[in-house]
């Protein structure tokens, strides 16, 4: 369907508002390396790179195993081309994506898409929806990059104007936004923005950005538009600079655009401040571990973070059964629990519930998390004749040739 809508597009310097039209991509230019190369999308005659495909019937881009450079719409002026993208298994993208019509990115599970971006103003320009996958955005740009001095440097923008209707990336289901966005170019009165939009977190999605300026930058933000959490997922923005001077300006989320908007209050701990250098609000009902598998035989536990008041902790309990004191460590930092190896020796091999409680007075809390108990792996005695093949292609695996040798020669004199 074609729409007709005013919109400005970034660099903010210079743009006028005009009525455009915006229609499905029909073809797509990707960089090969040495030049660009227009496809059609529904030419079947003219395949599009490896790990790139045109899914007709669903009408999307479908990336699975890509490993190229860049891909935009045609390069043709005053054209607004929108696209969805579906993604699966890992893929990488050395360059940029730009439609500026829109664009939305979702995924199976476990996917992943990361725009390594060197040489452009923004990694992805016109994202608009990220549903369930993970994108890893890398934004490095140098003196080398040959922008344009008044440019800024970008994660990723909507392609429409910040503060205009429209301008907002939303993240749906169990989106994972991660940005990472350096701006060394050495030039003066210029910014470095994170997401150039609002920016929407909806059910369990989740974002980490974090964005740097060298000593001559003018300004850093994570988010450029107004911050709405709205869903459970944790949000941390981070900003810094070298630029020493009073005039620079670092903060997590853009002043102007105004406290942001937390739906679910009560469930997150939150650090810093949104109008400064760095803000986390992180859901306290999700217990943190580093490791949550634990085989069984291991000398160490393990260990778990709640972001809860240590002061109101109550007790743990594990698949709805309430633990012994012997049987875990609790410590301030907010709150960390440690399950001691004879604890998780008593339980069964599989997944596991654990709770971690805590007394408010006026309400009980609780961070919740999963864990893994394995089996201890055994290798059964060399004199087992039913076990000699899978003693050998484990000796292999671990370059034990040597071994594998003696193995088979003991049999053969017996």
């Amino acid at each position: 369907m074609t729409l007709v809508f005013a919109v400005m597009l970034i660099p903010f310097s210079g743009i006028v508002a005009s009525a455009i039209i915006v229609e499905p991509a029909t073809h797509i230019e990707v960089y090969n390396g040495t030049e660009w190369v227009i496809y059609e999308l529904a030419d079947t005659t003219k395949p599009l790179p490896q790990g790139m495909t045109w899914n007709a019937s669903k009408e999307r881009l479908e990336l699975n195993g890509y490993k190229g450079g860049s891909f935009r719409q045609r390069n043709i002026p005053e054209t607004r081309n929108s696209i969805s993208i579906y993604v699966e298994g890992s893929n990488v993208v050395n360059g940029y994506i730009k439609f500026f019509g829109g664009i939305k990115i979702a995924g199976s599970k476990n996917a992943s898409l990361t725009v390594n971006t060197k040489d452009f103003f923004a990694s992805i320009t016109g994202i608009r929806e990220l549903t369930d996958i993970e994108l890893n955005v890398k934004t490095d740009i140098d003196a080398a990059s040959g922008l344009h001095d008044d440019q800024p440097v970008m994660g990723v923008n909507t392609a429409i104007e910040p503060g205009s209707e429209g301008c907002k990336l939303v993240l749906k289901g169990k989106a994972r936004l991660n940005i990472d966005v350096k701006s060394k170019r050495g030039i003066e009165e210029v910014d470095a923005i994170g997401v150039a939009s609002d920016l929407e977190l909806n059910d369990d999605s989740s974002v980490y950005i974090n964005v740097f300026g060298d000593e001559k930058i003018r300004s850093v933000y994570g988010v450029l538009g107004k911050l709405t959490l709205k869903g459970t997922g944790d949000c941390i923005i981070k900003t810094s600079s070298d630029n020493t001077s009073s005039f620079t300006e670092a903060c997590a989320v853009h002043p102007k655009a105004g406290e942001p908007v937390v739906t679910n209050p009560s469930i997150y701990k939150v650090f810093g401040k949104w109008d400064e250098k760095e803000v986390k609000y992180l859901n306290a009902a999700k217990a943190r571990c580093e490791k949550n598998k634990w085989t069984k035989g291991e000398k160490e536990g393990l260990t778990f973070t709640s972001y809860y008041d240590f002061s109101q902790f109550e007790n743990v309990k594990v698949d709805g059964k309430e633990l012994s004191k012997d049987d875990y460590i609790e410590k301030e930092g907010s709150t960390i629990i440690y399950l001691k190896p004879s604890y998780l020796e008593t339980l069964t091999v599989g997944t596991h519930d654990l709770e971690i409680n805590f007394d408010a007075q006026v309400a009980m809390f609780t961070s919740k998390a999963q864990f893994e108990v394995l089996a201890k792996e055994e290798i059964a005695p060399t004199d087992d004749p039913t076990n000699l093949i899978e003693q050998v292609a484990l000796l292999i695996g671990l370059g034990g040739f040597a071994a594998v040798a003696g193995v088979v020669r003991r049999k053969e004199d017996k």
